[in-house]
């Protein structure tokens, strides 16, 4: 089967200082990861989940927990959340929490910032079923709440989202693709 890959971030996820890839693989609802040689060349993949009908799309990596090992984070475009995937440091998943973005939604595109400058990474994901931006805070417990959903407008269909100060206030602000509607759009001053 053609497993479609979708998504990719890369880092060294075991801590051989060689970089890695890691790939949602969108039709055989799974995330691969693919061990870098510092070569050009890589490991087979190997499946770090595997899921039904959770169609994983957007994929990125950071340390959510502080555990100096990385963590991947994945919008699951069909089962209306995404997955944090804590890693172990040596290219295995020590544990993996969902988290639900809402009824019929469909999370496409996540990006990870401190949006409430309270030193903890917070997870913004676009739903274009919904024409929303979600914000899910983290508090320091490595767990997140949806707290804060953003309108896109009617039929807006968000899909990529990029964090910046694109209007030298200081605040920070979010662009995204609005593929209904053609457009690019900027939501002001979120923090």
């Amino acid at each position: 089967a053609n497993s479609h890959p979708n998504s990719i971030a890369v880092d060294d996820f075991n801590n051989d200082n060689q970089l890695d890839i890691v790939v949602t693989n969108e039709d055989v609802n799974s995330i691969g990861l693919l061990l870098g040689y510092g070569n050009e060349n890589f490991a087979n993949q190997t499946i770090l989940l595997n899921q039904s009908d959770f169609q994983p799309f957007s994929i990125t990596i950071a340390d959510i927990d502080h555990d100096h090992c990385l963590d991947i984070i994945v919008a699951n475009h069909k089962n209306e959340s995404i997955s944090v995937i804590f890693g172990d440091g040596n290219d295995k998943v020590k544990s993996i929490i969902q988290y639900s973005i809402g009824y019929s939604s469909r999370p496409y595109s996540i990006v990870l910032y401190d949006f409430n400058n309270d030193t903890h990474i917070d997870i913004a994901v676009t739903d274009d079923a919904t024409n929303t931006i979600n914000i899910l805070f983290e508090y320091g417990n490595i767990s997140f709440e949806k707290i804060n959903t953003l309108s896109t407008g009617y039929n807006s269909k968000p899909l990529s989202l990029a964090v910046g100060d694109f209007n030298n206030d200081l605040l920070l602000d979010l662009a995204v693709t609005l593929t209904g509607t053609n457009n690019i759009g900027i939501l002001s001053k979120l923090c």
